[in-house]
């Protein structure tokens, strides 16, 4: 006898998630990781690059455990989408520092600013509107989606240069 329907295919995703989502996730960290270096050919620039990321999305899963939201399979898909998008944020900036001649972290940002936030605009307006939804795991999609990009952007277009300036000034 086997059960069938939503609650044994939740229960059995809910066993077979944790691990299976580790795995992706360290996979495609390493994916990401190797093409930076790729482009940029030095481990600073890839570390560089990634901390914005890393750091938007433990800033993002603070705030939505202050806020209470509950997060669930829908929601963990949102967070790994986020990292794919968001990876660029940092990425752009970064680039354009290189190409600048790495001293000049206000012209990296005149140059990328405006072109980061009308994209991370775009895709905020995509995923927010899920936040309205009256289906429950789509409006924590929206909620995490959304929570995700803004922290990720903030790092990407204020801390990141900080952290800039702060290595060309040691």
């Amino acid at each position: 006898l086997q059960l069938s329907g939503l609650p044994a295919i939740d229960h059995e995703l809910g066993e077979r998630f944790p691990r299976e989502f580790t795995k992706g996730l360290l996979l495609g960290t390493a994916a990401v990781a190797v093409l930076i270096y790729a482009a940029f050919r030095t481990l600073r620039y890839t570390v560089l690059a990634l901390a914005p990321t890393a750091i938007g999305l433990a800033w993002s899963a603070g705030l939505l455990a202050l806020a209470g939201v509950e997060l669930d399979l829908f929601s963990m898909f949102a967070a790994v989408t986020c990292i794919g998008i968001a990876v660029d944020y940092g990425l752009h900036v970064l680039h354009r520092y290189a190409d600048e001649g790495a001293a000049n972290v206000r012209e990296a940002l005149n140059r990328t600013g405006a072109a980061l936030l009308v994209a991370c605009a775009t895709t905020l307006v995509g995923f927010g509107t899920m936040i309205n939804s009256s289906y429950p795991p789509l409006r924590v999609f929206g909620i995490v989606s959304v929570v995700t990009l803004v922290c990720c952007f903030i790092t990407s277009v204020f801390l990141l240069p900080a952290i800039l300036i702060q290595a060309e000034r040691s």
